[in-house]
């Protein structure tokens, strides 16, 4: 079906103001949602086979969410949703520790993630040490940081491992009695 002549309407979640138009054979930017301005573009190479993706320039993690689309010609109507989720592999941990003192702890933190991720404490042989303290916050541009402190195990190697819900992940180990320190 040739989408040429149809109104061709991105929007999220209102109506108007929208996130993209394409009217009369030509977008329409006059009342485009100002989040969206200049980073919208509707491809039409396929127009006139029914094909017009929209593409979202400089996603930001904001972009996040449902977006509804809604066709119109005098002969055809017609909507679908999308929901777009917009991830990031944040920041490689890192381990520092503080050996200096009766109470030896180890600090490991990650920004820059979506979704929310999770950080794991591991020791030389694979168990789990429980954290004495961590938190996750969202930046200034909606990312999420997280951090996490232990109390040093007696094993001499610790792995902090931060990964996200969609299987992605990233760790330090470190070899704190000797400093010897590895990371991926």
């Amino acid at each position: 079906m040739n989408a040429e002549k149809m109104e061709i309407r991105w929007f999220k979640p209102m109506y108007r103001p929208y996130v993209h138009l394409y009217i009369n054979g030509k977008d329409d930017y006059t009342a485009q949602m100002p989040q969206f301005a200049n980073r919208t573009e509707l491809l039409k190479e396929n127009i006139t086979r029914g094909i017009f993706p929209l593409m979202i320039h400089k996603v930001t993690a904001q972009d996040s969410g449902k977006y509804y689309c809604y066709v119109e010609s005098t002969e055809h109507h017609g909507s679908t949703t999308v929901q777009l989720q917009v991830t990031a592999v944040g920041s490689l941990p890192v381990i520092t520790s503080n050996t200096f003192t009766s109470n030896d702890t180890a600090f490991c933190g990650s920004c820059g993630w979506l979704p929310e991720p999770s950080l794991i404490w591991t020791d030389t042989q694979g168990n789990r040490v429980i954290p004495s303290m961590g938190n996750v916050y969202k930046d200034e541009k909606s990312f999420y940081c997280i951090f996490s402190i232990i109390f040093l195990p007696n094993a001499s190697n610790i792995t902090c491992t931060v990964s996200n819900s969609i299987n992605q992940s990233k760790y330090d180990s470190r070899q704190i009695r000797g400093e010897l320190q590895s990371s991926n």
